[in-house]
């Protein structure tokens, strides 16, 4: 099999060893046509992955800004449907309703290094079946990022991940209690398939973010 750098880069050289072998030396340029369009699609999905990581850290920001972090500290495990948690479930979905790519919006918290759920707001569809995060389920993707986000604010996924609930990339950002102190971090997830759209694409380039 033929190095698709060495077609690259010495073309005349893979055709004249093609015509040895009483070979089609156009396959080459075949090749190279492929090989040109794979490129031009790979730099689109790449663009395509920055406006909507770049819109996740917009809508992240917003949605933070909006939720006082009071009593967020308080809820434990079974504290699921209690209406501490409820309030905090229906703030998230209100904040992300009307953006219909959002796959889900939940709260983490840091404990001495460790991060875990706090609440998810696919709680209120879905009750505590397996897709929804029960509080103190660790997160186990992008750890350091989340870390970031209670630093520098507003941040998101490098890439897309996949976690037990599926394939994702997310934004992330701080949540603040009435004294201005960071007491968790909120998440905004959009599928891994929904990056990979070009309607969304199309739809994420008509957005202004920052």
């Amino acid at each position: 099999m033929l190095d698709i750098k060495l077609i690259r880069e010495q073309p005349d050289l893979v055709k004249a060893s093609e015509k040895k072998r009483n070979r089609d030396a156009a396959i080459v340029d075949e090749v190279l046509k492929m090989d040109e369009q794979w490129k031009r699609e790979l730099k689109q999905a790449e663009e395509r992955k920055h406006i909507i990581q770049l819109h996740l850290k917009d809508v992240a920001g917003r949605m933070a800004g909006q939720i006082n972090g009071d009593g967020l500290l308080s809820l434990k495990p079974g504290d699921e449907g209690s209406p501490r948690y409820l309030a905090f479930a229906h703030a998230l979905y209100d904040a992300r309703k009307n953006d219909t790519f959002l796959s889900n919006a939940y709260i983490m918290r840091i404990d001495n290094g460790t991060i875990s759920y706090v609440v998810d707001d696919m709680f209120l569809a879905h009750g505590l079946d397996r897709s929804v995060a029960r509080i103190g389920d660790l997160v186990t993707e992008d750890k350091d990022v989340i870390r970031n986000a209670t630093i520098t604010g507003p941040v998101y996924s490098p890439n897309i991940y996949t976690s037990r609930w599926g394939s994702f990339i997310s934004g992330y950002a701080p949540i603040r209690d009435s004294h201005g102190t960071v007491v968790g971090v909120l998440g905004v997830d959009e599928t891994a398939a929904t990056v990979l759209s070009y309607d969304a694409y199309r739809f994420f380039n008509l957005v202004e973010v920052s």
